[in-house]
């Protein structure tokens, strides 16, 4: 009896544990391959008298990043065309429309289920939007803003 329940029990872990929201409706607009084209960075926005912006690229940097959204609700990133990390999307936010990006909407994707680990921005079309992290993390100080195109 008790190898019963311990079996039930972790079968409904792994069952509750795998939990990914599928990219249909309309997330399918992530559905593909997103290259990435240049990061906005803000250094010390707290302090004025030192922030300074900086502009990153591929050619400045030596290398690319992709992000490739599967249908099945996962994830891929790379850099240089291998991939370095994937995550299961469970979405906590879709859809708003922005105010100041005209024709974009909100994503807001918990990487695994996590509260830390999160993908966050914009989506029109054939422009993606990474608030925060992929590709360049953020300092304490900094934020960055990170533009995709679809491949």
């Amino acid at each position: 009896m008790r190898c019963l329940v311990a079996l039930l029990i972790a079968l409904s872990l792994i069952f509750v544990g795998c939990k990914k929201d599928k990219l249909d409706g309309d997330k399918s607009i992530l559905i593909g391959e997103w290259e990435w084209v240049y990061t906005k960075k803000i250094v010390d926005y707290c302090d004025p008298e030192f922030m300074y912006t900086d502009t990153l690229y591929p050619i400045t940097e030596h290398t690319s990043f992709q992000i490739l959204f599967l249908k099945k609700g996962k994830v891929q990133f790379s850099e240089g065309g291998q991939e370095i990390e994937s995550y299961r999307l469970i979405f906590s936010g879709f859809g708003d429309t922005s105010w100041d990006l005209p024709g974009y909407v909100s994503y807001a994707i918990n990487l695994d289920g996590s509260t830390t680990i999160v993908l966050e921005g914009y989506i029109k079309e054939d422009s993606l939007i990474v608030i925060r992290d992929f590709p360049h993390p953020e300092g304490y100080y900094d934020i960055t803003t990170s533009y995709f195109v679809r491949k």
